[in-house]
């Protein structure tokens, strides 16, 4: 039997037909192997996040401020409260020293306490804790001047 294509143009469309089907069925092989690999790196990069959160922050205060010195970060102290409930706040500031401190001054009330760029130390009632805190406490860092309704109820904001 005779075919229409001539021999050169049937091995071309064989050829061309084979190498189609080898790049789609090998492209989903690779695609399946490297979802493996990069879902690995992705919990490998999750867990590594999680155990530097829970390993960054210090139990003992004088260590804490050696080591505040030491990068020249800034030191958050928890007072009576842990950064895991107020965890967002805790991401915000992911570039200071965090020390979990049962109490300060013989004060156990919680809190967050920071020290101001004026050498000033700050502190944030538990109660006043919202999604602004971070961005005052880093306000403080840097300087900025924010007007304080007392200067002994910590970083506060008008309510009207």
């Amino acid at each position: 039997m005779r075919s229409w294509l001539p021999d050169f143009a049937r091995d071309d469309l064989v050829v061309r037909l084979a190498l189609i089907a080898f790049l789609i069925g090998g492209g989903m092989a690779r695609g399946e192997n490297l979802s493996q690999p990069q879902a690995r790196a992705t919990l490998a990069l999750a867990k590594a996040k999680r155990d530097r959160e829970a390993t960054s922050c210090f139990t003992d205060r004088a260590s804490a401020v050696a080591e505040s010195r030491r990068t020249r970060k800034p030191l958050v102290l928890w007072v009576g409260v842990t950064c895991a409930k107020h965890a967002e706040i805790r991401r915000d500031l992911s570039d200071a020293i965090h020390c979990h401190v049962p109490e300060q001054h013989g004060d156990g009330a919680p809190r967050i306490v920071i020290e101001g760029a004026d050498g000033t130390e700050w502190f944030v009632p538990a109660e006043k804790i919202n999604a602004r805190t971070a961005g005052r406490i880093r306000a403080k860092w840097s300087g900025t001047q924010a007007e304080l309704l007392r200067k002994d109820m910590g970083i506060q904001e008008r309510s009207g």
